[in-house]
């Protein structure tokens, strides 16, 4: 495991434990796992997978939102309310809405982040 990697994950926790308990709380109960077959990180409500090379190309603000990201995914219940919809099409769905929420919340996400103001207070489900 790369040593500043290590570094960027622990110092995004910890920011997350100084300035957003609820979202450290959950984040703490997660396992993290590395995972090169993965763009950037996903979880299935138990765990977080990550690219390691997507986590050192982040700030440790970014790395913070990404986490903070990957948390709502787990407290929306993202990988259980999908039911017989299109994944693909849910994920993004999902994404636009925890998204919106964060960014409110002056989370500083990845370039690239899934944002637009019209999906604003909607539930996934709407979006979708």
């Amino acid at each position: 495991m790369n040593p500043k990697e290590i570094n960027k994950m622990t110092r995004a926790k910890v920011r997350l434990i100084l300035s957003h308990p609820f979202f450290a709380t959950v984040a703490l109960g997660l396992g993290y796992v590395q995972d090169n077959a993965i763009e950037t990180a996903c979880t299935n409500g138990l765990e977080i997978r990550y690219n390691p090379k997507f986590v050192e190309s982040l700030t440790v603000d970014e790395c913070t939102g990404l986490l903070a990201h990957e948390v709502m995914h787990v407290v929306s219940l993202h990988h259980t309310r999908r039911h017989n919809r299109d994944p693909r099409q849910w994920n993004r769905a999902d994404e636009y809405v925890i998204n919106d929420i964060l960014v409110k919340a002056n989370f500083k996400l990845p370039t690239g982040a899934l944002i637009d103001s019209q999906y604003s207070a909607m539930t996934t489900e709407a979006v979708y």
